[in-house]
Order: structure tokens, then C-alpha cells, then sequence
């Protein structure tokens, strides 16, 4: 089961202050090749005040994501950052920490390079902001793996149908099924992370 450590940096994610957007591609491609001291991934949450929009978002995603636990909730002021430690199977059975965060102004240039996944709220605006893939959606999802929340009976738009977004669904009643959509999220998460970003994962000698 996963973890939950104090929040991150209140200033800003990786080394030196939060910086604009990455125009050097370069830049994150050099982060990738190798794992900095303290690097961690990163998962970007749509922000708690878009919850009238999206199901997942920082007010109720941190739960999801290592309680196995689905809230509803209200549209909420932003929430600090969130470190989950888990141990997994799939990356040598070794603990991994991941930063959860929703403000994207916080990462800074060179932490971009440790994105490892996005929950999508199915906007592609989303991706605007972005420091990575020049803020467009397609590209940012080429290495960044990105997972969208909706309800059991629910289709997903054409962005998240025509992207390679991972569609995982929600019961709108069972809750006990929520552990099972949590499991999906890591699923993919674990995948990208063996297949993009292996630097992160620890080795298992």
C-alpha cells in the first residue's frame, strides 16, 4: 500500500526557482538521460477549482491515488503538494516517490524532464501551460502518460479518445470498486515509467 509524505517544496519543484515554460527541448531531454540528485517523478492533478468539470482533481485525487478512496467534492482553493511513496511489482518491487502537485507556474525548467503522467480533465487546454512539447497536448503524450477519470457510464470526449490517453472508469455508487480504478492509474503510470523513465526506478540488487 502506498504512503504519504509531507508536502513538497512550497516554493517551487526541482532545483532553481520556477522558470516559464521550456523552449529548449534539449534541456529536457537532458534531465531525462539522467536521474539528479533528488529527483523525483512528478504527476500534474487538474487544479481543486475544477472540480466542477473533472472528476479527479487535487482536492480528492491524493485519496484516490493512495487510499483507493473516490470523494466528491466541491470546487476548493488550491492544496499544497502531495508525496506518495509506493511499492510496486512492476518497478523491481522497490518504493518509488512521486510528486502529485496542480500548480504547473511551480515546476521549474528542468524538473519538467521528470514528468512522468498527467490526469487529463479532457480539455486540451489544459496542456497550454505545459514546459514540455512546446504546450501542445500531442506531443506532451508521446512520453508523458496520461490517464482520464470518468464514470462507469460515461463516453470520453474525441481529444481523449483520439490521444493516447488511458481511460480509466468510476463507479458512480460502488466505492468499493475504487481501488480497482487506482490500480489501473498505477498500472499505466508504472508502465510509462519502464518504458520512459527508467532512471527512477531503483534498482533491485
Amino acid at each position: 500500500p502506498a504512503a504519504t509524505a509531507p508536502g513538497a517544496d512550497s516554493s517551487s519543484i526541482g532545483t532553481g526557482a520556477a522558470l516559464p515554460a521550456v523552449k529548449d527541448e534539449s534541456a529536457v531531454a537532458g534531465a531525462r538521460a539522467r536521474r539528479r540528485a533528488g529527483a523525483r517523478p512528478i504527476i500534474i492533478v487538474p487544479p481543486a477549482h475544477s472540480a466542477g468539470s473533472t472528476l479527479v482533481t487535487m482536492a480528492n485525487g491524493p485519496a484516490l491515488l493512495k487510499d483507493g478512496r473516490f470523494e466528491k467534492t466541491e470546487m476548493s482553493a488550491g492544496t499544497e503538494d502531495v508525496v506518495i511513496t509506493r511499492k510496486s511489482a512492476k518497478l523491481s518491487g522497490q518504493s518509488v516517490s512521486f510528486i502529485v502537485t496542480e500548480n504547473v507556474k511551480r515546476i521549474s525548467n528542468e524538473a519538467w524532464g521528470d514528468v512522468v503522467g498527467v490526469v487529463v480533465s479532457g480539455a486540451e487546454w489544459q496542456f497550454r501551460r505545459f514546459g514540455i512539447g512546446g504546450g501542445n497536448a500531442r506531443e506532451v503524450l508521446k512520453t508523458v502518460r496520461g490517464v482520464w477519470f470518468g464514470w462507469e457510464d460515461e463516453r470520453p470526449n474525441e481529444f481523449v479518445r483520439d490521444n493516447n490517453i488511458t481511460v480509466v472508469k468510476l463507479s458512480r455508487t460502488k466505492r468499493y470498486l475504487d481501488g480497482r480504478a487506482t490500480a489501473q492509474f498505477w498500472d499505466a503510470v508504472d508502465a510509462n515509467l519502464r518504458a520512459n523513465f527508467q532512471h527512477f526506478i531503483p534498482s533491485s540488487s
